[in-house]
Parts: structure tokens; C-alpha cells; sequence
């Protein structure tokens, strides 16, 4: 099946559509308000039209013959969808050469990295800054070693987090899960599994405490609604009314350039 590659620039400006046929790899969309967005544009032999969202980047299929002011037009319905999918799944982060001074993020305090020559490896935060000290200069090796000692803190400070919070502000033995685990992941920041076991997300203790705050919240809110209906923002709500806004923030966070 032969497709064909493109980058199709759409963008949304003000007070009505038109559009820019001058080149198969182009399309102008006038809206209410200004909006950028490159897309990836792949013509194919395929009946339907689809949109893909990964990691910030848009990639748009339509049918071979599909005309322009269609795709336009599949593009505008689908514009709010698009915009909260960018914000779920945001490109990665770029990051600096990895070496001496570059900055890590640890509880939401930006921290530069210390590079020292020992006899065996070890990670660990000495007033503003990180230091890995090892035998070797392998970069694969001190990363491993960020890694491991990134979640030797996760699992420290998320336990005491989880039980400050049951304290403090759940007190509901209810609302305690079965157990807590640890894993990177690309989509989400924590997940509850039907079984009362919440996983959290490695990359949290990036991340200042109020934020850690309200993804262990909302994870302890599912144990008693398994869903995100409105019980379930009620139920949060009632716990944490600012939680909008710490997840608005998350989000933010989550989008730091130039911070490992």
C-alpha cells in the first residue's frame, strides 16, 4: 500500500476559514482565535481519515482522494479533542548535553549536576546540588545510577507522603490501598487497579510535594470511585478543592525544557 509523506501546517487565526492550495504540503485554517500547529500528513490508500497523537506530534491520515476542505473541515470538528490530547501527551522534554552543571528537577527544586571520580557508584543531593561519583565516565553508567537513586527517593518519599495525607486529610480507612508500586511510565503520572493497589509514576519525584500530593489523592479517591464521573471530582473535591489547579500545574511542570 504506497503513502505519501508530508508536513501540513495549519493555522488557526482569526474570523473565518479559508484556504491555501498552492502546495500539497500547505493548508491555512482561519479561526476565532490565533493557533499554530504543524502536522504530519500522510496520504494513503486507506478509506477513513484518522488523527494520531504521540509525544506532541500530530500525524494526520486521509484517503488518497480525499479532498483538502474535507480534511479542513475533520480538523475543526476535532480541534478541541486535538488541543487536550497535546496537553495529555506532550513532546518530550529537551534536554542539555548530559555532563558537569547540567540542571535536574528533584521535589520541584532545580539542582545542578556534580560529577565526582570514587571507587564506587553512588547518587545522592548535597545542598543545591546532585552528585554521581563512580569509577568511570561512561555516561550510560551514571545515568543508571540518577535512575536508581531517583527511585530509591521515590519510594521513600511517596510512602511518607501517602501516609501523611491518610493522616492529615483522608482519614478513612476505606480509602487505604492494598499496597504501592513504582513504574515509569509515558501517560500517566499514577493508576489504581481494581485490586486497591496504586502505582505511581517514577518521574513524580521531579515534581514539587503539592503536586506529588494530588496524584496520590486522586489515586486514593478511585479506591471508592473507579471512575472519573462527577462522584469522583466530588469525592476529590471534597479532599482537595484546589485540585484544578494542581493538575493544571502538573502539567506545566511536566513540560520543563532543559531540566532532566
Amino acid at each position: 500500500m504506497g503513502v505519501s509523506y508530508g508536513i501540513l501546517t495549519v493555522r488557526f487565526y482569526t474570523l473565518r476559514f479559508i484556504m491555501s492550495l498552492a502546495s500539497s504540503q500547505s493548508m491555512i485554517l482561519i479561526w476565532p482565535d490565533r493557533y499554530e500547529l504543524t502536522l504530519e500528513w500522510v496520504r494513503s490508500s486507506r478509506k477513513t481519515l484518522s488523527i494520531e497523537i504521540q509525544q506532541g506530534q500530530v500525524k494526520v491520515r486521509a484517503p488518497r482522494r480525499m479532498s483538502w476542505r474535507e480534511v479542513a473541515t475533520f480538523l475543526m470538528s476535532r480541534r478541541a479533542w486535538i488541543e487536550t490530547m497535546l496537553v495529555q501527551h506532550p513532546a518530550a522534554p529537551l534536554h542539555a548535553p548530559w555532563g558537569e552543571g547540567i540542571k535536574l528537577l528533584h521535589l520541584g527544586e532545580e539542582l545542578s549536576l556534580e560529577i565526582r571520580s570514587a571507587a564506587s557508584w553512588r547518587c545522592f543531593k548535597a545542598e543545591d546540588v546532585v552528585v554521581i561519583q563512580g569509577p568511570g565516565s561512561a555516561v550510560e553508567l551514571q545515568e543508571r545510577c540518577l535512575k536508581a537513586w531517583r527511585r530509591a527517593e521515590a519510594g521513600r518519599v511517596f510512602k511518607e507522603r501517602m501516609a501523611a495525607l491518610h493522616e492529615s486529610l483522608i482519614q478513612d480507612d476505606a480509602l487505604l490501598p492494598s499496597g504501592m508500586g513504582l513504574r515509569s511510565m509515558r501517560t500517566r503520572w499514577g493508576s489504581c487497579s481494581t485490586g486497591g493497589r496504586i502505582t505511581l509514576n517514577v518521574e513524580l519525584i521531579r515534581m514539587p510535594v503539592e503536586l506529588i500530593d494530588y496524584v496520590i489523592v486522586h489515586e486514593l479517591c478511585h479506591l471508592r470511585e473507579f471512575h472519573h464521573g462527577p462522584a469522583f471530582y466530588e469525592l476529590l473535591a471534597g479532599f482537595m478543592p484546589d485540585w484544578a489547579k494542581r493538575r493544571e500545574a502538573l502539567k506545566r511542570w511536566a513540560a520543563r525544557v532543559d531540566v532532566y
